[in-house]
């Protein structure tokens, strides 16, 4: 049972898996390969920042202008329900066209780069 639903579909290989209803809670003791299908179908390269922010707002996270730059958007996620252990970021790389391109959780690399967003080359 999914956060208190059990007819949600989490299965990122199921035709009725909704992205936009993408919830980072779904995953906590999945494996990474599961995480990470889910994630890369909620958040595919070429997503517009609508869509990230409709999903992140959906997981209490907001947009982080202080320490968002032009090609790194930070979303700071802070609920004493939903974070009980604090609060999670989020980073989201976006090319000049605004579209994404990589997606960075807490102390991991990105899912489409392999790299860790400091390396990133954001004045390009």
């Amino acid at each position: 049972m999914r956060n208190g639903n059990p007819f949600k579909v989490t299965d990122p290989d199921s035709p009725y898996f909704n992205p936009m209803k993408y919830d980072f809670r779904d995953y906590r003791g999945e494996t990474q390969e599961v995480w990470l299908k889910a994630t890369r179908k909620a958040f595919p390269q070429g997503a517009s920042m609508e869509r990230v922010e409709v999903i992140m707002a959906h997981n209490s996270c907001h947009y982080d202008e202080k320490t968002s730059q032009k090609k790194i958007v930070r979303f700071s996620c802070e609920s004493p329900i939903r974070y009980p252990l604090g609060f999670a970021a989020v980073i989201f790389y976006f090319g000049d066209d605004g579209r994404m391109i990589d997606y960075f959780s807490t102390n991991i690399r990105g899912i489409y780069s392999g790299k860790f967003y400091t390396d990133l080359d954001t004045q390009q």
